[in-house]
């Protein structure tokens, strides 16, 4: 069995794109591990919301 992660990944209050991190790391030009900082609490308290790219989790699937 497999997660298949959906994520969205947003500049403040503006939508930018959804998919799984291997898609939107290709689509935007970022390593994986880049988009996975901007998920991570760290990041939210070095960060004010406004002027950040944050990526939220969204949707977690389970395929066989």
């Amino acid at each position: 069995m497999q997660d298949k992660r959906i994520y969205a990944l947003y500049h403040g209050d503006h939508f930018i794109d959804v998919g799984t991190k291997t898609e939107l790391s290709q689509r935007l030009h970022l390593k994986p591990a880049t988009l996975m900082f901007k998920a991570s609490p760290v990041y939210r308290h070095r960060t004010t919301y406004e002027k950040s790219t944050r990526l939220y989790l969204i949707s977690k699937e389970v395929t066989q």
